[in-house]
């Protein structure tokens, strides 16, 4: 199962930031376990602590204008597949809660019926807001 949730991020509602966070499907590992890939694509330039750059993120600069999306990612493996869920979220979550608390200015929105609404952490985490219906 494939995972990608968008939310926005920013100040005010009038300019806002694409944020999203990406799991591959969970496949059997080498070593009797499960991996996946957890992606986390547009956050600032400066918070980018792996220093990582693809060719999408670069599209998106130049179909967006805006200077510098990042790409954060990371292989987790585990012994479930259930593991490898609960890692990847806390992943997610270890990120976006860290940039919040350097940048408290900053609000998260989800975009609902053409609106953006206001979001906490924990509702941009809910599951099933991020699992696709079967």
């Amino acid at each position: 199962m494939a995972i990608k949730k968008e939310i926005y991020f920013g100040k005010t509602r009038r300019k806002v930031f694409e944020l999203i966070f990406e799991m591959s499907d969970v496949k059997s590992s080498e070593n009797d376990g499960y991996e996946t890939n957890a992606i986390i694509i547009g956050l600032p330039k400066d918070y980018n602590r792996m220093g990582t750059r693809d060719a999408e993120t670069e599209e998106k600069e130049e179909r967006d204008g805006r200077e510098k999306y990042t790409i954060q990612g990371l292989k987790i493996e585990a012994a479930s597949e259930f593991d490898v869920l609960i890692f990847t979220f806390a992943f997610f979550r270890q990120v976006l809660r860290q940039f919040m608390l350097e940048n408290p200015s900053i609000k998260l929105y989800s975009l609902i019926d053409d609106y953006l609404e206001l979001q906490e952490i924990d509702d941009v985490f809910w599951t099933h807001d991020c699992v696709p219906d079967c």
